[in-house]
């Protein structure tokens, strides 16, 4: 049955109000990325896009042969395009080059970052993650083959006269709305969990630019097996069509299953030889998914969904990794308590950006948050000046920490391998 035109203008203003909410959310972030953001770092991260959207001699990134393979959608209306062409203006504007240089068709629908940027864990070591996504009927191979070697390009001049490490993850809309995650023409070799990995996407990205992922204006929470007929139920509502081509759909996240938990946890322990504390931090939030009822239960990204209108400048409740961290706690404090202290470590190390380990800047909210958590974890200063002073510890200190990380990352994995015998 076709909803009534009350209805219809119901809908209407729930899904403005989200869009309102998420451009508020997502502005409130990026003005947390660009504060903590050396000069020059972020002179790169103004330029990432623009370079991505033309293609001019002089210019990092150019690829000289056809077919064009520059342009993200609907770029020239973002703040990042302006900012760009002061940039480029400063060291004087290449030859050829105009406000409509950019393609008729660009190539890029999406371009977003994904990761600590415009959050409390955002470092000067932070990666520079982006996911850019195409639709691969629009490309032959020579067209990929040229955005590969453009963002190739960029990549290595970021690398070489920024010391900055980018890496862009090239992807198909449709194929990531069925959780594939193969390059062009190739078959998947992926062995990340998808369903965590879109829900990390979801949670931590920063729009950049191009079209807004539509998850961004669904309610949270929705009932397994009704997504593609409420987006499609969206898109018919007459008031509703012309915002049509600011969306892109990504697709669903739905509640994972214990096979899912438990691969979670193998691939943590896995990535657990490059970053023990941020593994098992990760690995908690995947094994806090697999109690409680499903039908009361909510995944993180759609916790953070639901606060995006109550983001605001220097306000931590509303940071993607002060959620993540609050779950895992809370999960230790129920299921297991033995090892609260772990999990408090760890996070105590995430937030002094571990394995350097310093204080956070004064006054800034992630000194806030680390604070408000020592004070509830009555942490006393000799405690406190044991873990501030990790990069002092000996070797066999280190390692034996590390060990005690990994073990109960192993704790875990057995501990849902069993419940899943069980049922």
């Amino acid at each position: 049955m076709s909803p009534t035109p009350e209805q219809e203008d119901n809908i209407r203003q729930k899904i403005l109000g989200m869009k309102s909410a998420f451009s508020s959310y997502n502005i409130v972030r990026m003005r947390e990325a660009l504060r903590y953001m050396s000069g020059p770092k972020l002179s790169l991260f103004i330029k990432i896009p623009f370079l991505i959207h033309v293609n001019l001699p002089d210019i990092p990134g150019f690829v000289s042969q056809p077919p064009a393979a520059h342009g993200i959608y609907n770029f020239k209306d973002s703040g990042f395009y302006k900012e760009g062409l002061k940039l480029i203006n400063k060291s004087g504007a290449p030859k050829g080059f105009t406000s409509g240089s950019a393609p008729k068709d660009p190539c890029v629908l999406g371009f977003y970052h994904i990761g600590s940027l415009g959050t409390f864990t955002q470092s000067a070591q932070s990666d520079f993650d982006y996911w850019v996504i195409i639709d691969k009927e629009k490309f032959d191979e020579k067209r990929y083959y040229n955005l590969k070697k453009k963002l190739d390009l960029i990549a290595t001049h970021a690398l070489e006269e920024y010391d900055q490490e980018v890496t862009f993850f090239t992807m198909d809309q449709a194929e990531i709305r069925r959780d594939c995650y193969a390059g062009f023409n190739k078959q998947e070799t992926l062995t990340a969990p998808k369903l965590f990995l879109k829900e990390e996407f979801y949670r931590t990205f920063l729009m950049i630019a191009g079209k807004i992922p539509v998850w961004t204006i669904l309610p949270p929470n929705i009932k397994k097996g009704t997504y593609s007929a409420l987006v499609k139920s969206i898109w018919q509502i007459p008031s509703l069509t012309t915002l049509d081509q600011e969306f892109i759909d990504l697709g669903k996240l739905e509640y994972p299953e214990k096979k899912d938990i438990l691969r979670g946890i193998l691939w943590h322990i896995c990535k657990s030889r490059e970053d023990p504390v941020k593994a098992l931090i990760k690995a908690t939030m995947i094994l806090s998914q697999g109690f409680g009822s499903h039908e009361h239960a909510s995944l993180l990204c759609d916790e953070m969904k639901a606060r995006f209108g109550d983001a605001g400048i220097d306000d931590y409740r509303t940071d993607p990794y002060k959620i993540l961290f609050d779950r895992v706690i809370a999960y230790h404090e129920t299921h297991a308590p033995e090892s609260l202290s772990l999990i408090k470590n760890a996070i105590f190390f995430r937030l002094c950006q571990y394995p350097m380990v310093r204080p956070p800047e004064s006054g800034s909210p992630k000194k806030q948050l680390l604070d408000r958590y020592i004070r509830a974890w009555n942490l006393t200063p000799s405690q406190i000046k044991k873990l501030i002073t990790y990069p002092s510890w000996s070797e066999d200190e280190k390692m034996l920490l590390e060990r005690t990380f990994v073990k109960r990352l192993s704790e875990m994995y057995r501990q849902v391998g069993q419940d899943s015998k069980a049922n």
